[in-house]
């Protein structure tokens, strides 16, 4: 094996599938070039055994010359008579087209696994490559990742295999755009940014929708979140465009609970900034401005100390 794989090196040449040749190349089947290969342009192979390997074969899509004093090495190395006009022969993987409906069909047969409890439809938009040696396409669900990562525009990149008959594999990817049917919330009104959903801002609604992990929330789950991203009237109101609210939010009027020494004020105080339970975040006095920063504990609640005078 290790002779073997030498050779690989010392006698592979490549280029690319455009690459000039003066004869056709000699069409492999399999990971290697066998006795039995060679013995169509150099007659002097058929003196051993056929199965023997005597080269790794060159990868799907690459041409590799092999020049004749090269095969002179390879024939002495094999014990094979002295080689009557030899000239250098060029190698290449044999291939087929790859047929689109076996792909949507394997793709198809994935995508049925997405989510059982719903129905969806699936565009395959294009592959890679179009060529390949015979063998088994398969698309397995953690082969799929988002190709738009911005937005709702459901297209991916699934990325798959083609196993070969001759063993190994070949790497697959098809783009596709994938839709499903759910029932989602719908924005009854437009929603800026900030505000808080409420019960009555969404109605549900069966809608295809561009297909994403997490796309939509419950409806309880929904109601109290706020808007990140503006939703016009009409539009799904999808896990991108809200956020989970938090116990102190921009502008809300909030208890503030003031520590000096021994003593504790309470008074309000106006947010100007947002934060959860145990962060930090800045008030301001609704009389004088003066702000302040303070601690989040609790909804509505924060504390600070008489030194938390920010002016």
């Amino acid at each position: 094996m290790r002779n073997i794989l030498t050779l690989f090196f010392i006698f592979g040449q490549y280029q690319p599938l455009t690459a000039a040749s003066d004869s056709p190349c000699l069409m492999i089947k399999g990971k290697w070039v066998t006795a039995g290969d060679l013995t169509t342009r150099i007659p002097e192979f058929a003196n051993i055994e056929p199965g023997i390997k005597i080269l790794a074969a060159p990868i799907p899509s690459i041409r590799r010359f092999v020049a004749n004093g090269n095969l002179e090495l390879l024939a002495q190395k094999h014990n094979v008579g002295p080689l009557q006009k030899v000239q250098s022969i060029c190698l290449e993987q044999a291939t087929i087209d790859i047929p689109r409906d076996p792909i949507l069909q394997a793709l198809e047969e994935s995508f049925k696994g997405l989510d059982d409890s719903k129905r969806g439809t699936l565009e395959l938009l294009n592959y890679y490559p179009k060529r390949a040696p015979e063998g088994t396409i398969q698309f397995q669900r953690n082969g799929l990742h988002a190709a738009c990562v911005t937005g709702a525009c459901g297209t991916f990149r699934w990325r798959g295999s083609m196993q070969l008959s001759s063993g190994g594999s070949l790497p697959l990817t098809a783009e596709v755009r994938l839709m499903m049917d759910e029932t989602a919330p719908v924005a009854s009104r437009n929603l800026a940014v900030g505000a808080k959903i409420g019960p009555h801002d969404f109605i549900l609604s069966e809608k295809q929708i561009f297909w994403r992990p997490k796309t939509t929330h419950p409806t309880g789950i929904l109601i109290g979140q706020i808007v990140c991203k503006p939703v016009k009237s009409g539009e799904v109101i999808s896990a991108q465009s809200v956020r989970m609210a938090r116990e102190v939010e921009i502008g809300e009027s909030i208890e503030l609970q003031v520590h000096s020494g021994n003593l504790l004020l309470v008074t309000q105080a106006i947010a100007e900034t947002g934060g959860r339970t145990g962060s930090t975040v800045i008030v301001s006095n609704p009389n004088n401005k003066k702000k302040f920063a303070a601690k989040v504990i609790g909804q509505a609640k924060a504390e600070t100390t008489a030194q938390g005078d920010m002016n």
